[in-house]
């Protein structure tokens, strides 16, 4: 027997592997209630039937599509026919306190970006010693003063989004490896799931490949607490007493799981597994979601940008799910992506609601009439 403990992961395709070699007699260990981890929607609001809308409460886009080698994802939603948009990054409005402004900075940013991105090939070739982002930009003629909050909102948007950290914290010669493979070989187009089925379709579509309804084989709900192994085999033991010996098992825990001792391991990790876990960091996005009475925002507009005059990434961005491109003009919803490292949001309680200054549908974006309060709110922290 094999056993895959999954751990708030979503590798099911390793099962779906074993079982196109004709392997079957495996138990798959799940710590959630559904196969899928990240990949969870949920209803939401409602439309003007009183239909709720299905939105996503964790990963939501596809990063990379359209280049020379296929991304394996976009397979998947091409098998499963996952309905995506392509958001247009292009359109859109930036504000800070004042109301609606201009910024001059992205060319700028692009420019100093191509530059450390062709030292950071050179480091990797003569094997110099890394350095950070922060660095790497700054050798490439941008180095913006720190209360430039126009300057902030621009690196955010370019970088925080996608990476999760700001420059300081992040590797130049290995971050710009991770865009190149992404968006140089697999495309530099992100699709948006936008299906009423969820994301997490492509999981449980692939998973019930080899699983059957109710297949005993898929423990769901079960949660690991300590793994004793051996030359002769492996033992799991789980939270509920339970235990399952098996000759083999695949761990793909997720990297959060690992680092926080979650399953205790007999005998220990070795050190230099430990140091690898231990040498890479969890941040925790944040995603809002509000309905509100009506849209008091532009309509022809994706997505709105908002440099807070105090607070580097302080709800800095949100998207517009009442553009027609996504769920329509009638559905008076705006969500906030995933932000990462927002104090403010991650600390927020599910019964509160976020401070209408936080918002960059301040009055200001609508002078001539009333800001309303969200109907329905939603916030949900991940990692």
């Amino acid at each position: 027997m094999l056993i895959e403990i999954k751990g708030r992961g979503h590798r099911c395709n390793h099962s779906c592997s074993l079982a196109n070699t004709s392997v079957t007699n495996f138990i798959v260990v799940e710590y959630n209630g559904y196969i899928g981890s990240r990949l969870v929607a949920t209803d939401f609001g409602e439309n003007h039937y009183g239909d709720p809308y299905r939105v996503e409460l964790g990963a939501n886009w596809v990063h990379g599509r359209g280049g020379n080698i296929l991304n394996p994802i976009n397979l998947l939603l091409q098998k499963h026919n996952d309905a995506t948009v392509l958001p247009d990054y292009e359109n859109y409005l930036t504000y800070n306190e004042t109301g609606e402004i201009e910024i001059d900075l992205w060319d700028a940013y692009d420019e100093a970006d191509k530059v450390a991105t062709a030292e950071a090939g050179r480091l990797l070739t003569d094997n110099v010693r890394d350095q950070s982002t922060r660095a790497g930009l700054a050798l490439a003629g941008w180095n913006p003063e720190v209360d430039d909050m126009s300057a902030a909102l621009v690196e955010w948007i370019n970088f925080d989004w996608s990476i999760a950290v700001p420059h300081d914290y992040s590797s130049l010669i290995f971050n710009t490896a991770v865009e190149n493979f992404t968006y140089g070989l697999l495309g530099d187009e992100e699709p948006f799931i936008v299906d009423s089925r969820g994301y997490n379709t492509i999981v449980s579509g692939e998973a019930f490949t080899f699983l059957q309804p109710n297949d005993p084989r898929l423990l769901l709900n079960t949660i690991v607490t300590d793994i004793s192994h051996s030359d002769s085999g492996v033992t799991v033991h789980n939270a509920d007493g339970t235990c399952i010996s098996a000759a083999y098992a695949i761990n793909t825990s997720s990297l959060g799981v690992l680092k926080h001792d979650s399953v205790s391991y007999t005998p220990a990790l070795p050190t230099w597994k430990s140091t690898a876990i231990q040498n890479f960091g969890m941040t925790t996005y944040t995603k809002i979601f509000l309905q509100f009475p009506t849209t008091f925002w532009p309509q022809d507009t994706e997505l709105f940008y908002h440099a807070d005059p105090h607070e580097r990434g302080n709800y800095p961005v949100f998207q517009s799910l009442s553009h027609a491109a996504y769920l329509g003009v009638d559905s008076n919803l705006s969500s906030q992506p995933p932000q990462p490292n927002n104090r403010t949001a991650s600390n927020a309680k599910p019964t509160q609601k976020p401070k209408p200054r936080s918002w960059p549908f301040s009055p200001r974006c609508s002078p001539t009439s009333p800001f309303p309060n969200p109907r329905l709110f939603s916030i949900r922290a991940g990692r």
